[in-house]
């Protein structure tokens, strides 16, 4: 199934939203066969995403900043999550990104309103929903990573058993409500672009959102984060854009 093949190569995020706590993950995987690359559980996971467009001339470098960071222990001792959100501002009527999406754009918009800017731009980083900077400034993504790898982080915990994805969160602290997310990347992916500012390029990408989906909101969650139970998720209700 293609979807099996997509979690052999494609990164799997779990994390919890826009407010905050970004996930440190612990993956168990009984399923071999569809599991994807683990990481390292004893190490803390930040997640780092990319809001790019291939219509956009300044973007390239950041998708191979996001590369570096999701290919190589640029931070020791730190899982990095990357995850590539491609919005469709960039697109036209004659020409659009194929992996656009205004649902990406709608994510991008709230993080402007939560660290209260003026309005989106490409390329921009966010690293753990707290940090925000200009997408091919890779030292500053670095040291970002490691300013929020050193946060307390909640726990998921994943298991792919028999084509359904089982999806516990415990170790959150107090908060009125988090919402957890289900993301499905895409390494290795080619474009020849057609239009926008790189009309004529051929352009690499990973990390790249196939698949953004809402899994779960959590409610108030009694003190110490008790752990949360998740409905499993099938291959069949996660589909490929």
């Amino acid at each position: 199934m293609y979807m099996k093949a997509l979690f052999l190569a494609a990164l799997i995020a779990v994390f919890a939203s826009i407010a905050g706590c970004v996930s440190q993950a612990k993956q168990e995987h009984t399923d071999t066969t569809a599991a994807p690359a683990a990481v390292d559980p004893a190490k803390p996971n930040v997640l780092v995403e990319l809001f790019t467009s291939e219509g956009c001339s300044s973007c390239p470098p950041a998708d191979q900043v996001l590369t570096l960071l999701g290919h190589q222990p640029v931070v020791p001792n730190v899982n990095i999550i990357t995850l590539g959100f491609h919005v469709d501002y960039w697109d036209s009527r004659s020409w659009r990104d194929r992996f656009s999406s205004n649902l990406f754009t709608q994510r991008q918009q709230a993080y402007a309103r939560g660290f209260r800017i003026d309005s989106t731009y490409t390329p921009q980083m966010v690293v753990d929903g707290s940090r925000e900077l200009v997408g091919s400034n890779s030292g500053g993504a670095v040291d970002a990573i490691g300013k929020s790898a050193t946060q307390p982080k909640g726990i998921v915990a994943v298991t792919i058993d028999g084509g359904q994805l089982h999806i516990k969160v415990s170790g959150l602290s107090e908060h009125t409500e988090s919402t957890v997310y289900l993301a499905v990347a895409e390494d290795k992916l080619v474009s020849s672009v057609n239009g926008g500012e790189n009309a004529g390029n051929k352009l690499e990408h990973s990390s790249v959102v196939r698949q953004f989906q809402h899994i779960h909101s959590l409610g108030e969650n009694p003190p110490g984060g008790g752990p949360a139970e998740l409905s499993p998720v099938t291959s069949q209700q996660i589909s490929h854009g």
